[in-house]
């Protein structure tokens, strides 16, 4: 996008306060805030480092620069269609520092996470393609893990059983959520 921009008044009044060397003027140089990039970064996906990622102690909520997160793991192997086909034969997605994390922490695999805060539901996850050799990238509606939910108690998952769990689970939503916890967090998503 082209700017045609008048910066005539503003010489002429350097000019008048003694101002001989006129500063060269380039929109080259300006930059996005730091805050902007980490959004748009966390729109798309941001894989990190454990030391990275804040979690509450009073809920074990995920963050990253006060902006509330979700973490999922990115990578679905060979079964990257099935995922991508149906979200419920992928890996689940966090939102806390659950049962399932801390194991992942104790193994050593923490670092296949990738942080995100995109509430549509579907994330970007890649896999092996056998037939081509090579990797391939796709989306998939993934599900929340329910260890999560239980040590959340997220809706009294922790307290029901059978159906009412079931339909708390395949009904959850992760704009709702965040619209529920949104108060624990600096930056709003």
């Amino acid at each position: 996008m082209k700017l045609d921009l008048n910066l005539s008044e503003l010489y002429l009044a350097l000019k008048k306060i003694g101002v001989e060397k006129l500063p060269d003027f380039n929109l080259n140089y300006i930059t996005v805030a730091p805050e902007v990039n980490i959004d748009l970064q966390l729109n798309t996906g941001i894989e990190l480092t454990l030391d990275q990622i804040n979690f509450s102690k009073e809920t074990g909520l995920a963050s990253y620069y006060g902006r509330q997160v979700l973490l999922y793991i990115k990578d679905h192997g060979f079964k990257v269609y099935d995922a991508s086909e149906n979200g419920e034969r992928g890996n689940r997605f966090h939102v806390t520092n659950c049962r399932t994390l801390k194991e992942m922490k104790v193994k050593g695999r923490f670092d296949r996470y990738v942080l995100t805060n995109n509430l549509s539901g579907f994330f970007a996850i890649s896999g092996f393609n056998q037939n081509l050799g090579k990797e391939v990238l796709l989306n998939a509606k993934l599900c929340i893990c329910k260890n999560c939910l239980s040590s959340l108690n997220y809706k009294g998952y922790s307290c029901n059983t059978g159906t009412t769990k079931d339909d708390i689970f395949e009904k959850f939503s992760i704009e709702e959520f965040f619209e529920k916890y949104s108060s624990c967090f600096t930056y709003p998503p």
